[in-house]
C-alpha cells in the first residue's frame, strides 16, 4: 500500500477544494465545492476516499443535488472514480466508473488502459443506458500550478471520450491536470461536434484545522 502522499486524492477528511468553471470566452458559468467525507479501509485493505460535491451558479447559488465520488487507492495506484447521481433539466443521471487509473511513480513508458463509464438517465417516463470509452491516454508533460500562493507539481494528460447517446455518438478531447495530494487541478474539455469547450479549475483549497 502506497504512503498518502502519493496519493492523487485529498489525504485528510474535511478538505475543501473549490472549482471554477469557465466557458469558452473566459466567464465563469459556475463553482463547484467538493468535501472529503471519509477515508476508510475496505477488508482487501484498500483506502476508499469518499467525496460529496455541492454545484453553484455564477452567482454562487447552489443549484442541483449533491453529487458523490469514490476514489479507491490500491496496490499503490490511484482509481480516480465517479458514483453520482444529479438532477439535471428534470432528468435524473446515474454515473458510474473508473476514470483513470495513476500509480503512485508515472513515468514516459507508463502504460494506461482505456476505460469504460455506465450512465443511467431517467426522463419524463423513460429510461436509457449510455456508455462511455475513454481512451487514448497520453502524459503530456509535467507542470507547476499555484493555488492559495502554495505550488502543486502535477502531471498533464490528455486523452478522449466517446459517448453514445440518443442515437449519436458524442466525442470530446480532454486535457487534465493531476497533482499528488489533491486529483484534479485543472481540466479543459473540448466537445468535437459543437467546437465548444468549458475549463474547471481549482481556487482555493481549504484543509481542515488540526
Amino acid at each position: 500500500q502506497s504512503s498518502r502522499q502519493d496519493w492523487y486524492a485529498p489525504t485528510q477528511v474535511g478538505t475543501v477544494l473549490r472549482y471554477a468553471v469557465y466557458n469558452q470566452e473566459g466567464e465563469i458559468t459556475g463553482y463547484s465545492n467538493i468535501k472529503v467525507d471519509s477515508i476508510t479501509i475496505d477488508s482487501h485493505g484498500r483506502h476508499i476516499v469518499q467525496q460529496s460535491s455541492v454545484q453553484y451558479d455564477a452567482q454562487n447559488r447552489q443549484v442541483g443535488d449533491t453529487l458523490y465520488a469514490t476514489t479507491i487507492i490500491s496496490n499503490d495506484t490511484t482509481y480516480v472514480g465517479i458514483n453520482r447521481i444529479m438532477n439535471m433539466s428534470r432528468a435524473v443521471v446515474q454515473t458510474w466508473g473508473t476514470l483513470i487509473a495513476l500509480p503512485a511513480t508515472i513515468g514516459s513508458d507508463t502504460r494506461f488502459e482505456n476505460r469504460t463509464l455506465g450512465c443511467n438517465v431517467r426522463f419524463a417516463g423513460m429510461k436509457f443506458h449510455t456508455t462511455t470509452e475513454a481512451y487514448d491516454y497520453t502524459l503530456m508533460n509535467e507542470e507547476t500550478l499555484t493555488v492559495d500562493n502554495r505550488i502543486y507539481e502535477s502531471l498533464k494528460f490528455s486523452y478522449n471520450t466517446s459517448t453514445k447517446v440518443a442515437g449519436r455518438t458524442e466525442q470530446t478531447f480532454v486535457t487534465t491536470w493531476f497533482a499528488k495530494g489533491v486529483g484534479t487541478m485543472l481540466a479543459v474539455v473540448n466537445n468535437e461536434q459543437t467546437g465548444e469547450s468549458n475549463t474547471t479549475k481549482l481556487i482555493s483549497i481549504h484543509y481542515p484545522a488540526n
